[in-house]
């Protein structure tokens, strides 16, 4: 059985490594499925991570608002930062202040948990 601390480590560690890689991607013209790769892999692990310290907290069947807001967030992350990075001209800037904008939310749902 794995241990929140464990699940914990591999969350953060995870957010950690996609944020780098996806502000990389803004920068790289040439995108590369290696890339792509790796990020998904990362998105998920969050997600995995995720949801093994809901298990690990006791939060099983009812979530609370701050774990939906969680996963609302990690869905934007995913698909807006692979939008941005494909769509938008020059996306270094948008993509930046998109994934900031996301972490502190995310951050503040962990942090204050509101709806609890």
């Amino acid at each position: 059985m794995i241990s929140y601390e464990h699940y914990k480590i591999l969350h953060i560690v995870s957010i950690l490594l996609f944020f780098m890689l996806a502000t990389a991607s803004f920068y790289i013209p040439q995108k590369s499925k290696v890339m792509a790769t790796w990020i998904g892999t990362f998105a998920f692990l969050i997600l995995l991570g995720g949801m093994g310290l809901m298990a690990r907290l006791g939060i099983a069947s009812a979530w609370p608002a701050w774990t939906i807001g969680k996963v609302v967030v990690w869905f934007l992350v995913v698909g807006g930062a692979h939008m941005i990075a494909k769509r938008v001209p020059n996306p270094a800037r948008v993509g930046i202040a998109f994934l900031a904008t996301c972490g502190i939310i995310a951050a503040a749902l962990a942090i204050y948990k509101p709806g609890q």
